[in-house]
């Protein structure tokens, strides 16, 4: 028996708080109206897309004003938001699923990132710009040549759930990110239940480019082609909008 497990028997008192927290929830439930239980399921609801948000890292990128509409399910319709819940509804789909990746191009301030914290407040993932995957990507090459390292720096990013990676076609070494993207979309392609949302601000036309012109290698092209969505996030800039 582990260690906690014992002392959770030596102390019967924790055992009674949990039970004693459960009946008093049970209780309120039982005797609840239909509207103090639609109440009860919003607040449930809410904390629960909060925690995803909190979990993901994707909240220091989300404007305050943006993260309350995402909690409050309040957003607006926009282009992004649009592919962001059609293209979930159909990967996630108990048979039959579609593809599993959805890439987003298009200029700043379309929504993008937005969209795909609203998916993240849906089904919980992980958010990491491309910086911040090449960084461990390059820590794991350099334990790999050192025959110490194993694969736990990338395994966050090859995991069941949703994988958000930002801001493509900043990346600074070409070469290092030639590699890193083939690596994740080969990991993550393989599995249906492996979701990812790609962001870039190039244009649609721009991030193909790269892919068929060598500058990402060609075997992402190839998995892409079978198992991605592309869409071109038309649009203005909202976050300016008002500012001058």
């Amino acid at each position: 028996m582990a260690d906690g497990d014992e002392k959770h028997e030596r102390d019967p008192r924790s055992t009674q708080a949990v039970l004693a927290a459960l009946i008093e929830s049970t209780a309120a439930v039982a005797t609840a109206s239909d509207e103090e239980l639609r109440a009860m399921e919003a607040r449930a609801a809410y904390e629960g897309r909060r925690e995803r948000i909190l979990r993901s890292g994707i909240k220091s990128v989300l404007r305050a004003d943006d993260r309350k509409r995402i909690l409050d399910d309040e957003l607006e319709p926009t282009q992004a938001i649009g592919e962001v819940q059609s293209w979930l509804a159909k990967a996630m789909r108990p048979s039959s699923p579609d593809r599993n990746m959805l890439v987003l191009c298009g200029h700043p301030g379309t929504g993008k990132t937005l969209a795909a914290g609203w998916a993240i407040s849906r089904v919980g993932g992980r958010y990491v710009t491309t910086e911040e995957y090449l960084r461990s990507y390059g820590r794991w090459q350099r334990d790999i040549t050192r025959d110490d390292g194993t694969s736990a720096e990338l395994s966050r990013y090859e995991s069941p759930g949703l994988i958000v990676l930002d801001e493509i076609g900043t990346e600074r070494d070409a070469t290092l990110m030639r590699d890193a993207l083939h690596r994740l979309v080969d990991r993550r392609q393989t599995r249906r239940r492996y979701l990812t949302i790609m962001i870039t601000n190039l244009t649609r036309a721009a991030f193909v480019q790269r892919l068929r012109d060598g500058t990402y290698d060609p075997r992402t092209l190839s998995r892409m082609t079978r198992d991605a969505v592309s869409v071109g996030i038309e649009g203005d800039d909202m976050r300016s909008k008002g500012a001058w």
